[in-house]
Formats: structure tokens, C-alpha cells, sequence
């Protein structure tokens, strides 16, 4: 296990730079995946472009969150997650927001129809 984990880390630091594009292109899919359709938290969408980007670039995880974060950083000259945190308070929170309103109500009229029943 220990020998796996240094072949990738290895595999990291040798990195060309059409490789290390991908970390941009992945970190801006962070973005995308907070805002569009089905939305989801910072930390689910960028762990989940984390694991794209490792396994295709045959790295660790963590090695791929650094170097999204170090690619959007060079390329964008701003923090990958608070710009994400932004986009997330913007897109994602007011939905979650909407969905438990719509629980409460949905929850408050069954309450009521067993009321009167």
C-alpha cells in the first residue's frame, strides 16, 4: 500500500503541463457542478472533481485538490475555495433553503389532515 501511494506521489511531481491544465479544467468544474442542475456543496462537488482528475491522471486525491487549487490560483490569481463558497451561497444554498421550506409545509399540511381526520 505504502509503495502505491509513492509511485503516485511520484507520479505527481512529474506532472507535464497539459496535465496540470486538467487541474484547472477540473477545478473550474467545481463551480459548474455547485451551480448547475442537481446542485451540491463545495466539498461534495470538489471531492468529486477530485476523484475524476486523480484517477485519470493517476495521482492521489490530495494531490489533485492541490493542484486544482494551485492551478486556479495561477490562472484565476484568486482561492478556488472561496470563489467556490461564493457560487455555492449563490446557487446552492437558496435550493436547500426552498427544499426545507417545502418540507416544513409539506410536513405542516399532513399534520393538519390528521388533525381532521
Amino acid at each position: 500500500m505504502n509503495a502505491m501511494r509513492q509511485d503516485l506521489q511520484a507520479r505527481e511531481a512529474n506532472l507535464n503541463q497539459s496535465e496540470k491544465n486538467m487541474g484547472m479544467g477540473a477545478a473550474l468544474n467545481v463551480g459548474t457542478t455547485i451551480a448547475d442542475g442537481d446542485t451540491m456543496p463545495f466539498y461534495r462537488a470538489y471531492d468529486k472533481e477530485a476523484v475524476k482528475l486523480s484517477k485519470s491522471l493517476n495521482i492521489t486525491e490530495a494531490g489533485a485538490k492541490s493542484l486544482m487549487k494551485e492551478e486556479y490560483k495561477a490562472h484565476q490569481g484568486r482561492d478556488l475555495y472561496t470563489d467556490c463558497k461564493e457560487v455555492e451561497k449563490q446557487y446552492h444554498l437558496p435550493k436547500m433553503e426552498a427544499e426545507k421550506q417545502q418540507q416544513k409545509a409539506t410536513h405542516a399540511q399532513s399534520k393538519t389532515h390528521s388533525v381532521q381526520r
